[in-house]
């Protein structure tokens, strides 16, 4: 712009790309600190890539982690879900971590195992773990898109096809949080469901 405006400075630039970003299924996150400087952080969904991913199962169905947002898995007893007045949290090392069930968030009604595992993954520079049946260990993931007919569904980032010919879906974190219920700490509740 060469010319001072009424709207010069007003972040006008940066809703063009939070717009396009938006448009993507894509975050922009904006950190400031004075006397420090601003930090922007870009977070685009995953296109047609390969993908070191790990390979997770729930009931009769399998699911994909990006490895670079897992962080280690711990196991959840039956006895340990009735601890902490109902809320998902579980103490790790002393931190206490929430948690989202996948098999409430997918609604699986097939019989659970007495001992499932949390999956511990970074979202936004905090832990939150995700609840699975089984973890069947790292596969590399060539993704697929999920096409316009399914770019409404914000739990899954694309899909991948399996050795056996089965589709697993890659799971998309930040979808998940917001649409699962999880409650982060220091943030505000998520919404409620919106596959």
């Amino acid at each position: 712009m060469k010319q001072i405006t009424s709207v010069s400075g007003r972040g006008v630039g940066m809703d063009v790309v939070k717009r396009q970003i938006d448009a993507l299924r894509g975050t922009v996150a904006i950190t400031s600190q004075i006397g420090r400087g601003t930090t922007i952080a870009l977070t685009l969904p995953l296109t047609l890539a390969i993908i070191d991913g790990l390979l997770v199962e729930i009931g009769r169905d399998q699911f994909i982690v990006p490895m670079s947002v897992v962080m280690e898995n711990v196991e959840l007893h039956r006895s340990e879900r009735s601890r902490n007045n109902g809320r998902n949290v579980i103490a790790v090392r002393g931190e206490l971590i929430p948690y989202l069930r996948l098999r409430d968030v997918f609604e699986d009604r097939e019989r659970e195992p007495d001992v499932e595992k949390i999956v511990i993954v970074r979202h936004e520079d905090q832990r939150v773990g995700l609840v699975v049946d089984r973890v069947l260990g790292s596969h590399q993931t060539v993704i697929q898109s999920l096409g316009r007919f399914y770019k409404n569904i914000n739990a899954f980032s694309g899909a991948t096809i399996m050795g056996d010919g089965r589709v697993a879906l890659i799971l998309d974190l930040g979808g998940l949080i917001r649409h699962g219920g999880a409650v982060v700490p220091g943030a505000r509740a998520a919404s409620q469901k919106q596959f």
